[in-house]
């Protein structure tokens, strides 16, 4: 994915070397010569691999959009597999793997997706704690998605605990990140899996019938920005509305779905129940 600093440096000696060379037998006019052209050639491959580096980022995030903001997951799927993962490093191969849980997740996969979210994390380092949060929390969202509501609640368990361990190992204040986040900056990795957490704890409290505060949640369905989360929460207050009796609280976040749900399985569901 672009020259690294090892392959720059040999590039350097090579020049150097073959430059040596043609000033022992060619003179130094031609040596001259021929160093201007070897660098302007190492500066245009430089620059093509810029370039693809370029494209290869473009169409990584066009693949990425297929799936979070066109909510097209089987186009997501299929396309992914088309990626060279072999060039990737170990970080950028974790969170692609992640990437396409959550691609098995949003076609209503979920065995598959906590198959490969094991495969992940046997791969990961004990201290690698925002990945291992991840994988963590995708793994309660597989557990919710499947109704199994022990297995969730000790997966949701593990992620509380990682975001302890996390933000005690990086020193992390809570208070002024969330101010950051209100001034503007970038949220914070750990406030969002804390929001993250409770979103979680919202749909595990409605699996166990408990009644929810749904401002929050409505608010979200107006202001969000993020299409996947959106349906997320819409599907999390439908099932609310129909745990309580509210048919047309229900209805109206069915609507919601089938109008914006693109092509994900729970509007497919509700395409094949006829509603």
């Amino acid at each position: 994915m672009g020259l690294s600093s090892f392959k720059q440096k040999m590039m350097a000696i090579g020049i150097s070397l073959v430059a040596g060379l043609a000033a022992s037998f060619l003179g130094s006019d031609l040596a001259n010569r021929l160093i201007i052209g070897l660098a302007v050639a190492a500066a245009a491959y430089m620059i093509l691999l810029y370039f693809l580096r370029m494209i290869n980022v473009k169409n990584y995030k066009l693949l990425m959009a297929s799936l979070y903001t066109d909510l097209d997951p089987q186009v997501f799927l299929d396309e992914v597999q088309k990626l060279d993962m072999a060039r990737m490093n170990s970080e950028e191969h974790a969170t692609t793997k992640i990437h396409i849980a959550n691609g098995l997740l949003a076609a209503g996969r979920p065995h598959e997706a906590l198959d490969l979210l094991d495969e992940v994390e046997s791969r990961t380092e004990a201290d690698s704690w925002e990945v291992l949060f991840t994988l963590a929390a995708n793994r309660s969202t597989c557990y919710l998605d499947m109704e199994q509501v022990r297995k969730a609640q000790r997966s949701m368990q593990r992620a509380a605990d990682l975001i302890r361990q996390g933000t005690a190992s990086r020193g992390h204040n809570t208070r002024r990140a969330a101010t950051r986040a209100r001034a503007g900056d970038p949220p914070d990795f750990w406030l969002k899996a804390r929001k993250t957490l409770a979103f979680q704890q919202l749909r595990l409290d409605v699996l166990r019938g408990r009644t929810i505060h749904k401002d929050p949640l409505l608010d979200d369905l107006e202001r969000g920005k993020a299409p996947l989360q959106r349906i997320r929460v819409a599907t999390l207050l439908r099932d609310a509305y129909i745990a309580e009796g509210d048919n047309a609280g229900a209805a109206k976040m069915r609507d919601f779905i089938m109008e914006h749900g693109g092509r994900l399985a729970v509007r497919e569901k509700i395409l094949s129940e006829g509603k």
